[in-house]
């Protein structure tokens, strides 16, 4: 439960950190996007969490790519985002 309040804590300052409960999200056109730590996170985690922002609360995809710096990206394009 104290990551969801540590996740909106994060989102507001859209913080980019070393700490494995940082979480960062990027809100564009009809998307999602962001990176996480997957030593505070795990995939599951995100994805809930990330879908529910979709206006329509599903997404027509969702994909994660881990990165050279240990964290992981991830891309969701919400549902009826044309």
């Amino acid at each position: 439960m104290w990551k969801r309040y540590v996740l909106l804590a994060v989102i507001g300052l859209g913080a980019c950190s070393s700490d494995p409960s940082a979480y960062k999200m990027d809100f564009n056109d009809g998307g999602i996007s962001g990176s996480y730590s997957p030593e505070g996170w795990t995939s599951e985690e995100v994805r809930t969490s990330v879908v529910s922002r979709c206006p329509t609360g599903k997404a027509e995809s969702y994909s994660e790519t881990p990165q050279s710096n240990g964290w992981i990206k991830f891309i969701a394009v919400c549902e009826n985002a044309t």
